[in-house]
Formats: C-alpha cells, structure tokens, sequence
C-alpha cells in the first residue's frame, strides 16, 4: 500500500513538473517537500523520526461547535 503511494506521489511530482510532497520536513527552521520516496530511504538508513510529532490536517481532533451566526 505504501509503495503505491509513493509511485503516484511520484507520478504527480512529474506530472507538475514541481517539487511537492504529501510531507513536510520541518528540521532546521525551515520547511521543505518531504517525498515518501525520501522519508522511506531515511528510516531505511535508520534515521529517526519524531513519533510525537503532531502536525498536518485536523482529522482527527475534535471540533469545537460554533454558535450560529445571527
């Protein structure tokens, strides 16, 4: 299932002509494109990510309700 995403993350990254990434590398003070295709050869290599790293979408956090608007 991975593999699959990181060919069609590559696939669009030819398709765009244009470095983007599903992840972001956010080391260092600066934030870069992340490929799946990179983030697996690092943790290949036996680099480390942050576990406790919480970022992207909000998913799966909940949502406080809003009053409506009068």
């Amino acid at each position: 299932m991975y593999a699959h995403h990181e060919e069609e993350e590559q696939s669009l990254r030819a398709y765009l002509d244009k470095d983007v990434a599903i992840l972001r590398d956010r080391r260092g003070g600066q934030t870069l494109p992340l490929t799946l295709l990179d983030f697996r050869q690092s943790l290949e290599k036996g680099q480390a990510c942050d576990l406790f790293d919480w970022g992207g979408c909000g998913c799966f956090s909940e949502m406080e309700s809003e009053e409506p608007h009068a």
